[in-house]
């Protein structure tokens, strides 16, 4: 059993915790000069398990990555979170005629991919308020990329629970509402000096998935807006959103030194936990930092500060790389396919979206799905050439002349230059 120091987790979420998937982090040392030959010792993918003697739980981790450090062999390695990083492949009998799934077939494949034994959604709404999801955003995409729309969708984050680390049982994906703490309810006893920091209060709720928007409740200022961009965007999400989370206000708070054991009772405060400072209480965790030490288990916890102006939760990808494309992105009226880019019409009548997409060969030719109607039709005037007639077209001051000429063998070259006269 190896000896090991330097031992820490972290747990974070992205912002206000309104999306993403909580990926803690377990890092710690082993003496290198301990071993004859460390090339062995927790390979990547090896489980390591955590014990101490006051009993407390601890989640299971995996080997990520090692490195060398001052006769130190560090090890940095994440809980079974990691697996929503793997390729979602959805089989094409899965999708109705109009290119959709069910939800719930999407979150079976998920729990699928990625070994997990279930899901809890503690919202509601994964299942009632959204069924179903357009193939468009999910194809080329990862499981995280896909819980990640529905957590930001659901205002909330995802978190692993109750991996044991047995064959067959290897956790339950929870989704963690903004407004609920879920986890543990501790009463710090020990502590460094709390700050209250700011807050924000939801009164209106904005939902956009490319040019679509809707928006519930009402706010004088865009402080106490939270603005939400998800391809599960609908007026039924948006209501749902503000009946649940209308006046709900959130505080940011830290500490930055707590004693986490007290006597036999010890916890990992990890996010949705609930932990009283005095008078303070029931502060919500979202991050925290905990040291495992020879003296005593001490957390550094708190929640993350409030922008004071309107909050906004954009996809992941816009949020790191602002201009980058995917597919199912919608800028106007126009959409990135998987087959490339294609416009996109509004049916009021049926109430739905349809695409019109280009098909491009070889040789440089495209074939439009719809039809073109030009809405600047040119004045048009012949003139004489040296094989005969040209058209010359005038498109509102923009000149082109038409015309071709034959060769010996008989072949016709049609030609098209852009002139400044009729000539």
């Amino acid at each position: 059993m190896p000896h090991f120091a330097d031992v820490q987790i972290k747990y974070d979420v992205d912002g206000y915790g309104i999306s993403g998937v909580i990926t803690p982090q377990l890092s710690f040392s082993v003496p290198a000069c301990d071993y004859d030959d460390t090339s062995e010792l927790f390979p990547t993918g090896a489980q390591v398990i955590l014990t101490c003697s006051n009993g407390m739980d601890i989640p299971r981790f995996y080997v990520s990555s090692r490195s060398y450090s001052n006769a130190k062999l560090n090890f940095t390695c994440y809980d079974r979170s990691y697996a929503t990083d793997r390729d979602i492949a959805m089989p094409d009998d899965l999708y109705d005629i109009s290119g959709y799934a069910s939800i719930s077939d999407v979150m079976d494949k998920i729990m699928a991919i990625c070994g997990y034994n279930g899901y809890s959604d503690s919202t509601g709404i994964i299942g009632t308020v959204i069924t179903k999801a357009k193939k468009d955003n999910i194809s080329g995409k990862t499981c995280r990329n896909i819980l990640d729309d529905l957590s930001r969708a659901c205002c909330g984050v995802w978190l692993l629970q109750n991996d044991i680390g047995t064959a067959d049982v290897r956790g339950t994906l929870t989704l963690i509402p903004v407004d609920s703490g879920m986890g543990a309810v501790f009463t710090a006893e020990k502590y460094s000096d709390v700050y209250i920091g700011g807050t924000k209060t939801f009164r209106k709720f904005i939902l956009t998935s490319g040019s679509e928007r809707y928006t519930a409740g009402a706010s004088e200022t865009a402080y106490g807006t939270v603005e939400i961009e998800t391809p599960f965007a609908s007026a039924a999400l948006a209501g749902a959103l503000y009946n649940r989370l209308k006046d709900y206000t959130y505080k940011s708070w830290s500490c930055s030194k707590m004693l986490a054991s007290i006597g036999q009772l010890a916890i990992i405060p990890s996010p949705s936990s609930l932990i009283t400072f005095g008078t303070k209480q029931n502060l919500y965790v979202n991050n925290c930092t905990v040291s495992l030490t020879s003296t005593g288990i001490y957390a550094s916890v708190g929640r993350n500060d409030v922008s004071e102006d309107e909050l906004a939760y954009h996809n992941r990808t816009e949020r790191e790389i602002a201009m980058r494309v995917r597919i199912g992105a919608l800028m106007g009226n126009t959409v990135i396919t998987e087959k490339g880019a294609a416009l996109v019409v509004k049916d009021e009548v049926n109430n739905k979206t349809v695409n019109y997409g280009f098909e491009m060969d070889e040789s440089g030719v495209a074939t439009f799905e719809g039809a073109i109607i030009d809405t600047i039709l040119p004045t048009c005037k012949r003139t004489a050439t040296t094989n005969g007639i040209a058209l010359i077209a005038d498109y509102g001051g923009k000149k082109l002349k038409y015309s071709y000429s034959e060769d010996a063998d008989g072949n016709i070259n049609l030609m098209r230059d852009e002139v400044n006269d009729d000539g």
